[in-house]
């Protein structure tokens, strides 16, 4: 079994990666309990391009060999980003709700590479010498 290996691509350079995980993202999203469909992997490569371009913007792509076995992205969040708006019922004090560091976006690995390791592999990777290191 070939070893996972992991590469880091910052800004410009995660932008230029969607090529190379996309097909590891169809696979794995099209599984339970995501049940994905062509018309959701269209919509997530035109989310990817934008979030690509946002400040700290960061992507791991874990590796078997050649192929793509699991990817972790993510990039800075505002302080004003407001994600915790759509909490039901919940009502959260500023300073817990304020962003000041970096969201993940996604992280995902095909199987058996997930029993492996490959995600958190990647992510470790991700945030290695600091996300702006």
């Amino acid at each position: 079994m070939p070893e996972i290996t992991y590469s880091r691509y910052d800004g410009a350079d995660a932008a230029d990666q969607l090529d190379e995980f996309a097909p590891a993202y169809e696979e794995i999203y099209a599984e339970p309990p995501y049940l994905e469909s062509p018309r959701d992997v269209a919509e997530f490569i035109e989310h990817y391009a934008v979030q690509a371009r946002r400040p700290g913007m960061r992507l791991v792509l874990a590796r078997e060999g050649d192929e793509v076995v699991g990817f972790t992205y993510g990039y800075y969040l505002a302080p004003d980003t407001r994600w915790w708006a759509n909490l039901q019922d919940v009502q959260l004090p500023d300073e817990v709700t304020r962003e000041d560091g970096v969201g993940a976006r996604s992280s995902s690995s095909r199987w058996p590479s997930a029993s492996r390791g490959a995600v958190e592999g990647s992510r470790r990777s991700s945030t290695a010498n600091s996300w702006t290191g």
